[in-house]
């Protein structure tokens, strides 16, 4: 489901447990599954510990978390999902420090959740296939201003978004999308990667 707004997201997972129920829907529609042994015999809910199951023939605890990119995090899905959404609604993309102050968490934390976001949105790309129908492409430029950093750690100016990495992306019509790090913004370049990655090239860096 696409939602237009944040405030619309948000209306939809008011708390942790709808955000806990819709990710256990779309990883266990069919039904629960062992994250541990990949058993289906027998799950049974922890009733002491909410979300979390236990599997009858491995004996062990797991829950929507495990094997997924939260699973080494504390930080509560609602603020995983609230990241998602301006990580991808941000045509610029979005700095650590600024996603901080959206979610009131330390920098630190925002660094790390952007990490694993774009990791998993990186693996997502690679299998995924290429993109169908009319494709647009474009480059925006990811990490902190020279500004920020120390007199003696700042590039020198030139040309171009200095120290900073460059992302080529890829978007069809139909709403699919694709990115990958590049190294040049020419033409040339733009168009190898739709080539690549997409059916048809419809429009470049505009």
């Amino acid at each position: 489901m696409k939602y237009n707004s944040l405030v619309q997201m948000l209306a939809v997972f008011p708390d942790e447990q709808s955000c806990i129920d819709h990710l256990e829907n779309l990883r266990w529609g069919a039904g629960i599954v062992c994250a541990c042994c990949g058993s289906t015999r027998k799950i049974y809910k922890r009733k002491s510990k909410p979300g979390v199951y236990r599997c009858a023939d491995c004996k062990k605890d797991f829950s929507i978390r495990k094997g997924t990119i939260y699973e080494e995090s504390r930080i509560p899905l609602r603020q995983w999902l609230i990241a998602a959404w301006l990580m991808t609604n941000h045509r610029k993309g979005i700095s650590s420090h600024h996603l901080a102050r959206e979610l009131g968490v330390t920098q630190k934390t925002a660094w790390f959740i952007l990490s694993k976001l774009r990791k998993a949105a990186e693996q997502a790309g690679e299998g995924s296939g290429p993109l169908d129908g009319p494709t647009e492409a474009d480059e925006t430029y990811l990490g902190g201003k020279e500004e920020n950093k120390r007199a003696n750690k700042r590039l020198s100016a030139g040309r171009g978004a200095v120290g900073e990495d460059m992302v080529v992306g890829a978007r069809s019509r139909s709403g699919k999308a694709l990115a990958q790090r590049g190294v040049s913004a020419s033409k040339k370049t733009l168009g190898k990667f739709s080539a690549t990655r997409a059916g048809r090239l419809h429009a470049i860096h505009g």
